[in-house]
């Protein structure tokens, strides 16, 4: 059953803004986690966070400081908050009782769409609309797949248990970002991708992660020429069509290196590339880390919730 938010009515729905239906669907929308229960004594603290996505909590019992690129909060029991910023430090009070729930909403740069202003918080008597949409959301998630607060990209699936997840997260999701708008109008809006760019990108996307691209050829298939193809890229995402490649390969190695245990050398082969060396020299220029520190710091991270 999916919980309805009282602010679904076309008279009560607020946006900050308005953008094409296409423009829309380029974002990268995905659910990583979705979790409830007493904080274990270690995990209480967490000196950063490297994983991807935005942490929303809830708390139920206890309470939460904060610190991020704006400074410490604290949050006490009755209380949601989403973190919009780079999380720098996380500390719960002893037995606190939490949801917590992960997730991505990214624009077709990579940039969040919750990337602007403070942390968000509000409290639960405010809006318990978001509540009933996170229970109904843990419920579906629990049904389909019970360790999805270790990480949803490693359980299995079947189709009618995937689109459950996917049709009660999208509920969550509509009713947080409405919260959101409504508490600050925090929301960025969504710039207009031109037609030729949104030809480019489908054409990146269908590629295999092992082919070879050439700037020419995703000109052609855009019917445009190169230095076209890179002034619309820029203009629209802020990076050259190179850039969005590496950033899909990037990805792509960060969710193998974290949620896998393929070896490097198939995990660099399975990403197009022709030696070991070559892509661990890669993903530390992207990184700062080599792939093995990677994959040992993330499964460090991940073992938090064992």
């Amino acid at each position: 059953m999916i919980t309805k938010c009282p602010m679904d009515s076309p008279s009560q729905m607020t946006s900050s803004a308005a953008a094409r239906i296409s423009d829309w669907s380029r974002l990268r929308v995905e659910l990583l986690w979705a979790y409830e229960g007493v904080i274990l004594p270690r995990n209480i603290s967490l000196p950063r966070d490297i994983e991807p996505g935005i942490p929303v909590y809830f708390i139920r019992k206890g309470s939460l400081t904060i610190e991020t690129e704006s400074g410490q909060l604290e949050v006490g029991a009755g209380s949601w908050v989403v973190i919009t910023q780079k999380l720098l430090c996380r500390d719960f009070a002893l037995d606190s009782d939490i949801i917590s729930i992960r997730f991505v909403l990214s624009r077709p740069d990579g940039r969040s769409f919750f990337d602007s202003g403070m942390p968000k918080i509000f409290q639960d008597q405010d809006h318990p609309e978001l509540k009933r949409n996170s229970d109904d959301l843990l419920t579906s998630v629990k049904r389909t797949t019970p360790a999805a607060y270790v990480s949803l990209w490693k359980e299995w699936s079947d189709l009618g248990g995937f689109l459950l997840i996917q049709e009660n997260f999208f509920a969550w999701l509509r009713c947080l970002t409405a919260i959101c708008e409504k508490v600050d109008a925090g929301l960025d809006s969504l710039e207009t991708i031109d037609e030729r760019t949104q030809r480019a990108l489908r054409f990146l996307d269908s590629e295999k992660l092992t082919t070879n691209l050439r700037e020419a050829t995703i000109a052609e298939a855009a019917g445009l020429s190169v230095s076209q193809l890179n002034r619309l890229f820029i203009k629209g995402l802020g990076e050259t069509p190179k850039q969005y490649w590496d950033r899909r390969k990037l990805n792509a190695a960060i969710s193998l290196l974290s949620s896998s245990v393929t070896p490097i050398k198939l995990l660099a082969n399975d990403l197009g590339f022709t030696s070991q060396n070559y892509f661990a020299r890669w993903f530390r220029a992207q990184t700062k880390l080599s792939p093995r520190e990677y994959r040992e710091k993330f499964s460090q991270e991940w073992r938090r919730y064992d």
